[in-house]
């Protein structure tokens, strides 16, 4: 017994360490959104974090850093945290990077964020206030040609105070139009990628699409699903565990409300589909510190019109 308890508590242990890129653009776009937040404050303005908007004719869903809506018009915002330097060949934007780790091809990196209101706009089905798209690159560091600068969908982070409300004193006190109140309705709809927090400070983000039979209680998550929106798990880590009880309890709650706890067995499993990823990922709960339940599950499958 004691043999075991080692052993289960050397598996808790193990971390997942987020790798530093990951956490740098973690941290950019966090930053960006702060920056949003306070520029449309005490407005009518609304901003969406990460939404993903379904595209059934593409057979997936189009998620966008940032949508936000003024008074009568949408923004289509990407954040790109890359360094080196950039060009344009063609329609393809190309990365540099620095210490000759080579470079990348990113495609056409204004046109989708482009397309992706058109997305919206398919979406919303309805008349929509004017869409605005661009790029902004949160990187000092990276090296943008003076052409590529000029154009208006290119944009650096500090260049969004100067279009963001706050700056603006006419733009204060003036309501959504109807156009733009009916796509934020439609907005509120969507859901973004659930995240799964893994111990040492990994984060998976994708669709939460199974939690295994021998969970226990929490197997039956889905059939609640919208009760919840978020899962904090209280697993004993500490070699305390050898002396006393090893738990492994989730608290699921809603709006900051705990709803209801749980034991769960550490040695069950959960199944994500990660962001751009072809394979599901599957982790076992005594690794999970958390989950944020996101996503909209209606739009986890969307099938391909014939």
């Amino acid at each position: 017994m004691v043999v075991g308890r080692i052993k289960e508590i050397w598996r808790r242990k193990r971390r997942f360490p987020a790798a530093g890129h990951e956490r740098a653009g973690f941290m950019a776009e966090a930053q960006i959104g702060q920056l949003i937040e306070a520029g449309i404050g005490n407005t009518c303005w609304r901003v969406f974090h990460g939404p993903r908007i379904p595209a059934p004719k593409e057979g997936r869903c189009r998620e966008v850093d940032f949508v936000v809506v003024g008074p009568a018009e949408v923004w289509m915002v990407e954040c790109k945290h890359w360094s080196g330097r950039m060009e344009i060949r063609g329609d393809d934007v190309i990365q540099h990077r620095r210490n000759d780790l080579g470079q990348l091809n990113h495609g056409d990196t204004f046109a989708t964020i482009a397309h992706k209101g058109d997305v919206l706009a398919e979406y919303h089905g309805m008349p929509m206030p004017e869409i605005r798209s661009f790029v902004v690159f949160s990187n000092n560091n990276l090296e943008i040609p003076d052409d590529v600068m000029e154009r208006d969908d290119c944009f650096r982070q500090s260049d969004l105070l100067a279009i963001l409300p706050s700056e603006k004193d006419d733009l204060k006190e003036v309501g959504l139009s109807k156009e733009s109140a009916d796509l934020v309705k439609s907005l509120e709809t969507l859901g973004t990628w659930d995240l799964v927090h893994l111990h040492g400070g990994k984060e998976y983000n994708g669709d939460l699409k199974s939690v295994s039979n021998e969970s226990g209680v929490i197997h039956g998550l889905f059939d609640s699903r919208w009760q919840y929106d978020r899962i904090v798990m209280n697993t004993e880590r500490s070699w305390k565990g050898l002396f006393g009880p090893l738990r492994c309890e989730a608290i699921l709650s809603k709006g900051g409300e705990e709803v209801k706890r749980c034991s769960v067995n550490p040695d069950a499993e959960i199944t994500i589909r990660r962001a751009g990823k072809r394979e599901d990922t599957v982790v076992k709960w005594r690794h999970v510190v958390g989950i944020d339940l996101l996503s909209n599950p209606d739009h986890h499958v969307i099938r391909r019109e014939p």
